[in-house]
């Protein structure tokens, strides 16, 4: 694994070591990690004119489970590293959300591609995690993280993606998310959700999907603490966990 080329000069040990100090090289675990530790992604974080370096990783048990699996019940975790002369030093700590009300699957976390704004300079990390209700479909939330001092807040969380599963008799029904930004001079960017249904299918492993109907747009705001819709209908439930599932 490659590290951003403002880090390129450390290797994953280095890494490891400045998030747990005594993690032992020679049998790559921690004792204050409670076991192994395993690096899963990597990723570049500029905010507040400050060049870090994001982390995610499993400890324990969940280090030694597969991450592509299909049902696997991992915690990821998020610490935040930056430079200190020709040392890597721990700045933040974060976990992203367990959401798992229903029992179901967890899927592999991974950095949002995309740079969210907050405020002047200051941005936000994204986090795309990906759940399976099973054969009936699936859902993928955002979580979108602030440094905060030593913490990295959680300061949204919600769905990205909502699919019902046709299993081969039905197109899929498809709840999709697009996000945007809008500034304000009086405080933190507003975010704008635009939902869209489509019914979709496969076709050599590559989503198809029919024309988007616009089901609803919404506003968040943040209010000190974390971001809250102040307008826009709910995100509606794909019509084919009522019609198929029973939901």
């Amino acid at each position: 694994m490659l590290l951003p080329h403002s880090f390129a000069e450390f290797t994953l040990c280095d890494v490891l070591v400045a998030i747990f100090p005594d993690f032992d090289t020679s049998v790559e675990r921690s004792a204050a990690a409670g076991g192994a530790v395993r690096v899963d992604r990597v990723r570049q974080w500029v905010t507040s004119a400050r060049t870090l370096l994001v982390v995610a990783h499993y400890i324990g048990e969940d280090a030694d489970a597969e991450f592509v699996c299909g049902g696997c019940r991992v915690n990821p975790r998020l610490a935040v590293l930056e430079r200190s002369g020709t040392a890597l030093t721990l700045v933040a700590r974060g976990t992203v959300p367990g959401w798992d009300p229903d029992g179901l699957l967890y899927g592999r976390t991974e950095f949002d591609s995309r740079s969210y704004s907050f405020q002047g300079d200051e941005t936000l990390l994204g986090m795309r995690t990906p759940w399976s209700y099973g054969m009936m479909g699936g859902t993928t939330r955002l979580s979108l993280f602030r440094l905060e001092g030593t913490q990295l807040s959680l300061v949204f969380d919600d769905r990205l993606e909502w699919v019902a599963s046709g299993m081969g008799l039905e197109d899929d029904d498809v709840v999709s998310v697009a996000v945007s930004q809008q500034r304000r001079a009086s405080g933190p960017d507003d975010i704008v959700l635009t939902v869209h249904q489509a019914r979709c299918r496969w076709e050599e492993d590559k989503r198809v999907c029919g024309p988007k109907k616009l089901a609803a747009q919404q506003r968040w705001r943040f209010d000190s603490k974390q971001y809250r819709q102040i307008s826009g209908k709910p995100m509606p439930m794909p019509q084919l966990f009522r019609t198929r599932w029973g939901w």
